[in-house]
């Protein structure tokens, strides 16, 4: 073991420091080891896109629920075996108040979650 820590500390420190200008949205997840999530809220919908590569539709599940979007995939591994993966998403607030229904799509590897944002309601007061 402590020849493991002393060999780690021999590496140069460029190895352990990188510009985070120098990472893509792609290889971010790669560099962290955690799968990384692309929110965008725009003006009527909020898009959740996530990297999922070799993972088949059926193999993904996706639940909003209060605020939160959890996504849980399984990928098969080697040995034939298949290991199972989560990721909660905090969506902005007020993205999803019942309206109309989110979509998803995986196409290439590639995840987009659609959900719609409620437009306002005139409240009228007696």
């Amino acid at each position: 073991m402590r020849r493991l820590f002393n060999a780690m500390f021999d590496l140069p420190l460029d190895e352990f420091l990188v510009d985070p200008a120098e990472l893509t949205w792609s290889n971010k997840a790669a560099f962290s080891g955690v799968q990384m999530a692309q929110v965008e809220d725009e003006d009527k919908e909020v898009v959740v896109t996530l990297e999922l590569p070799g993972v088949k539709k059926d193999d993904v599940s996706v639940r909003l629920n209060n605020g939160e979007l959890k996504i849980a995939w399984k990928r098969g591994l080697k040995d034939g075996t298949a290991k199972e993966y989560s990721k909660i998403v905090v969506l902005p607030r007020a993205s999803y108040a019942g309206g109309e229904r989110p979509s998803g799509s995986l196409k290439d590897g590639i995840l987009v979650v659609r959900i719609p944002k409620c437009a306002g309601v005139e409240v009228e007061i007696e």
